[in-house]
């Protein structure tokens, strides 16, 4: 007598069912993921919500060469026009589609030297006008806003005749974009304290000197 089989056709349908909501819902957020991802991935697209100079950070997927060890306190500055010109040192995004879609310029910032465990780096415009009356601006970055040079080794070393002397109060050739305070555990690497507050400087933030007023410090809170 040949042996009998059982099968239990309606709970092997309500399996399968299962199965396939469970596959179709996997999809479903992984489609919906890439989608957020998308929405995040800095072009000039997306980045264009962005206001003038401000500092932002990408997801590892979309960078070309991701480090878990400096991604973290790695920034991007939005581009934006000073009297007219565009600021060097930005990402240098348009809204076209002609610019890649990771910008060509970041910045790592360095991280405390010695004992100490935060540092404050900073981030400002320096404009300058040309003997034909045109304006200039470059994007400075120290952990020492007077300084006439700056090389850490990591980032693009800069040198300039135009210092921030008048450094914590803005003025007509020196304006502040962003303040990022970085700090790190006593012990590392690997840094397991690690973070980075950035403070983001805007239009409304900033008096000028000169022109016979008295200046005033930006709001460093």
């Amino acid at each position: 007598m040949p042996l009998k089989t059982f099968t239990n056709s309606s709970r092997d349908w309500l399996a399968h069912n299962a199965l396939d909501r469970a596959h179709s819902a996997t999809a479903n957020h992984a489609a919906i993921a890439r989608s957020r991802l998308e929405q995040l991935r800095p072009t000039p697209e997306t980045t264009d919500l962005f206001h003038p100079f401000k500092l932002y950070q990408t997801q590892r997927p979309y960078r070309t060469a991701p480090d878990p060890e400096t991604d973290w306190r790695t920034f991007y500055i939005r581009s934006g026009y000073v009297m007219g010109a565009e600021a060097t040192g930005t990402d240098g995004f348009e809204p076209d589609t002609d610019n890649p879609t990771e910008a060509t310029n970041y910045y790592i910032i360095p991280l405390p030297a010695g004992e100490e465990t935060t540092l404050e780096f900073w981030f400002w415009l320096e404009i300058l006008q040309t003997e034909s009356g045109t304006y200039t601006a470059q994007l400075r970055y120290s952990d020492d806003p007077t300084a006439d040079a700056y090389d850490d080794g990591t980032n693009s070393a800069w040198t300039t005749d135009a210092p921030w002397t008048s450094y914590p109060t803005p003025d007509a050739q020196h304006v502040p974009i962003a303040k990022a305070t970085l700090a790190i555990a006593a012990e590392g690497p690997p840094y397991v304290a690690q973070s980075t507050a950035v403070r983001q400087y805007l239009r409304t933030d900033i008096v000028f000197a000169g022109g016979g007023s008295s200046g005033a410090p930006c709001p460093y809170a």
